[in-house]
């Protein structure tokens, strides 16, 4: 058989009661009280019945059979069999049967593991025998039965045997033999009418071979366009997660890459602009749906793609081989969606097709950018990388963020960047592919992130997650597929698990919050007196310098506004943030790290708002280029929506808004729940954005958000309210009408504060234009401000009272130690 072989459960051979077992496997066939017959002339008689009849076993039919299909078996057999031995030694006992679907047991027994148990039935020519089904008639001391029994090509570890004789199948049939109550201790043998009938099973269709080919792969010259005929599966079914059982539509990324060997092609071994995302039918964001769908279900198509002979830091091969060329060609892999959380193996249909182009006019080298370096080291002239990390001393206890530095990070094993991990000395060591769990903490240092082979990078070590007495370290290789095949990166920096040290000024960590304001003393703040979710400028001195890790909080209840202040050579921490929308009344803002400070400060309620927001909505896209670069096979990411925020192609939604206007939309402030998590590469890349709120001021409009999590660029952070976008309302197209102000087509500008959360992107980055519905509610009301009525207390307004932001999984500590109100926002690697 071609097809993979099915798991079955297998039921276990019948059991009996004990009691039960001990009432009839000696009792006689006849009454106990009764006189007991003449043993010799009763087995005369019995013997003699036996002999008259002729045992007969048939199976129809016996081959030809297709998986499903089910037999019919007819048996003849004599009604009784005499007991030879024991207490029922010349009586007449009762025939009973196993019919069973087992393979051949060449001889023997079948045994359980031999048959499948899920077939198995228990028969008997008259219902003495307990716990099985009587069957059939008796005439003349012969039974006669006919069973109908369904059987498959497979079960267990079994394959079965058909016409075309499939290396490792085994010949299947039907086993008949004696209920288990006769024994060597009744009866002289009791395997005398053990039988197997063999079945065999139609040879099966032929199936497609899966996977592509490439016209023409030789003699290609830059620029030529090649054609791609693909047979796949129209649809795969998924095998695990709330998925499982149901059948998924098919979709590949068609790639011109250099050759990935045994692993899966990266995005830095691709060509990212020959790539084609398709699938067999439309129910598949972002790919084009191509080629038929025949009623066997097999997708095929064709394709072209047009190939170049050189592209990023590769040059590819030609007739007339280069030392710095490398195999190019076309490469294919199920879509992105397809993983180890709903299907088996996502790598099923990876294939990788050469492609030679024709050897290159006149002489000298083949265009191209020029040798990419050797993949099995550095490069020549290059130093081997250096690792360093601070502090290296780690206290268990608590969570501590380190500072880890490298230079020397060059050649081609630094094409995808570097992955930077902290683990036991026990789970890897340099010269090792590392596996792909099993770490503490990962993080990944981009390619655009190592400066001339240097970088700087952080990772939060959560409390708890090393044990004393474990080696553990810090350890670097090269990122993505080609950390299986290059070693040329490969650093370990030891740790000691023990009390934390000085460290060389970064003695910053992911701190936690105290339950109150630890200091009220040795912040200057820009003005005493600030309004509700305004702007504050906060200098304080006294820091180690260039600390990090600063957690700038707001009390009463803690609220953590950054958690990566920084102080400068002098130990000056100077910090400007928003606050809270809806905190008003005195507070005290602190700063926590190597030392503590603080000052009260005076939070004003923000201006009257005349109108009345409820039930707004919001809808943004983020940044289409974002969501198709987190969707390519590069990133490898996706995005999850929670609470009030959803996601319909191909825009976030948030509903429930809340707030106020003024009569003429020159002031307004209108909040919303939920948040989006952007993930990607393996879980370095994990950003979450929530509780976006839309403020206007006069002439100027924001969109805020608070931001928490890894960002593309490798930073732990949590911000709260951070001015993420400047809006053009003005721009905008506006309807009034049905009892709501619509405004679409908002365009939104990213803010420097906006780039250095996210950083992905620069300021003054245009992102995708937003759409505001605000029902036009009750402007008759004269008094205090809709968002003054709604946040009345002293509590935070979309961060709910005493909530506080929580990075999990090992990249942010717990920030915050107030009682049952604390709330928890987090992501998880």
């Amino acid at each position: 058989m071609t097809a993979p072989l099915r798991a079955r459960s297998r039921a276990p051979w019948l059991a009996i009661p004990l009691t039960a077992a001990l009432l009839f496997s000696a009792t006689p066939a006849y009454a106990e009280d009764d006189p007991a017959p003449d043993a010799p002339a009763a087995a005369a008689r019995v013997t003699a019945a036996a002999a008259a009849v002729t045992p007969s076993f048939v199976v129809t039919p016996a081959s030809g059979l297709a998986d499903g299909d089910s037999v019919t078996v007819t048996v003849t057999l004599p009604a009784t069999i005499t007991a030879t031995a024991g207490a029922s030694a010349g009586s007449e006992l009762t025939t009973g049967v196993y019919l069973m679907y087992c393979v051949d047991p060449q001889g023997a027994r079948a045994s359980g593991a031999q048959c499948d148990g899920s077939k198995q039935q228990s028969l008997s020519s008259a219902p003495t025998i307990y716990g099985t089904t009587v069957v059939g008639s008796v005439v003349d001391g012969a039974w006669t039965f006919s069973r109908t029994m369904p059987l498959d090509d497979a079960f267990g570890t079994h394959e079965c045997r058909d016409a075309a004789a499939a290396p490792g199948s085994e010949q299947c049939g039907i086993f008949l033999r004696l209920y288990h109550v006769f024994t060597a201790g009744n009866v002289a043998n009791p395997n005398v009418y053990d039988t197997f009938l063999p079945v065999t099973f139609a040879a099966p269709a032929p199936v497609p071979t899966y996977g592509i080919t490439v016209t023409p792969v030789t003699g290609v010259a830059d620029g030529d366009t090649v054609a791609v005929s693909a047979t796949l599966p129209a649809t795969i079914t998924a095998t695990a997660g709330p998925s499982t059982g149901s059948a998924l539509t098919t979709g590949v990324y068609l790639m011109f890459c250099v050759d990935p060997g045994t692993s899966r092609a990266t995005g830095a071994q691709c060509d990212g602009t020959k790539q084609q995302s398709l699938s067999s039918a439309p129910t598949i964001y972002g790919t084009t749906v191509v080629g038929d769908v025949d009623t066997e279900g097999t997708w095929t198509f064709t394709r072209t793609m047009t190939v170049a002979d050189a592209f990023g830091a590769h040059e590819c091969l030609t007739a007339t081989p280069t030392g710095s060329a490398e195999q190019c060609g076309i490469f294919v892999r199920l879509y992105h969606v397809f993983n180890a959380g709903n299907v088996a193996d996502p790598n099923v249909y990876d294939q990788f097709v050469p492609v030679t182009f024709a050897a290159p006019d006149g002489t000298g080298t083949p265009g191209g950018p020029g040798n990419p370096g050797n993949p099995s080291g550095p490069g020549p002239g290059t130093a081997k990388p250096s690792l360093s990390v601070s502090p290296s001393a780690i206290d268990p206890s608590v969570t501590t963020t380190i500072v880890i530095r490298g230079t020397g990070y060059l050649g081609a094993g630094a094409a995808n960047g570097v992955y930077v991990s902290v683990g036991a000395s026990s789970h890897w060591q340099p010269g090792r592919a590392p596996s792909d769990g099993g770490w503490v903490v990962s993080g990944w240092v981009q390619p655009g992130a190592l400066s001339g082979g240097a970088f700087t990078t952080r990772l939060t070590i959560p409390a708890g997650a090393l044990t004393a007495g474990t080696s553990y370290g810090v350890a670097t290789f090269a990122a993505h597929q080609l950390s299986a095949v290059d070693r040329s990166l490969d650093r370990w920096a030891p740790l000691t698990v023990g009390v934390a040290g000085a460290g060389d000024g970064d003695t910053g960590g992911s701190r936690t919050a105290a339950s109150a304001a630890p200091s009220s003393e040795g912040i200057v703040v820009s003005a005493p007196e600030v309004s509700e979710g305004g702007s504050v400028t906060a200098t304080a001195t006294g820091f180690t310098p260039n600390e990090t890790g600063i957690l700038v909080v707001v009390y009463s209840d803690p609220v953590v506004l950054d958690n990566d202040a920084r102080a400068d050579a002098d130990g000056t921490v100077r910090w400007t943030g928003r606050l809270p929308v809806g905190l008003t009344g005195e507070h005290t803002l602190t700063f926590q790290g190597s030392i503590d400070a603080g000052v009260p400060i005076v939070i004003s309620p923000r201006a009257e708002l005349g109108c009345t927001v409820e039930s707004a909505s919001l809808r943004w896209g983020f940044k289409d280029s974002f969501r198709s670069y987190l969707d390519s096979a590069i990133a490898n990411g996706e995005w999850t929506t929670t609470g009030d925020a959803g996601y319909e192609t191909p825009e976030f939604s948030w509903v429930s808004g809340t707030g106020g206007r003024g009569d003429e939309d020159d002031r307004m402030l209108i909040a919303f729940d939920g948040a989006v998590r952007f993930t990607g590469h393996h879980g370095a890349l994990a950003t979450t954005i929530a509780d976006p709120a839309i403020e206007v001021d006069d002439d100027s409009a924001t969109l805020l958000l608070d931001v928490t999590g890894t960002t593309q660029d490798g930073r732990d952070l949590v911000r709260v309210a951070v001015p993420f976008a400047e809006l053009d309302l003005a721009a905008a197209e506006r309807a009034d009408g049905d009892g709501v102000i619509e405004f679409a087509g908002i365009p939104a500008v990213l803010t420097p504060e906006g780039a250095h959360v996210f950083g992905t992107y620069a300021a003054g980055e245009q992102l995708d234009p937003l759409a505001l519905t605000i029902p036009a509610g009750d402007c008759t009301a004269t008094g205090a401000s809709a968002v003054q009525a709604a946040t009345a207390s002293d509590e935070p307004a979309g961060i709910a009272p005493g909530w506080i932001w929580l990075a999990v999984a090992g990249l942010l500590a717990v920030i915050g130690v107030a009682a049952a109100a604390i709330r928890l926002r987090g992501r998880r690697a």
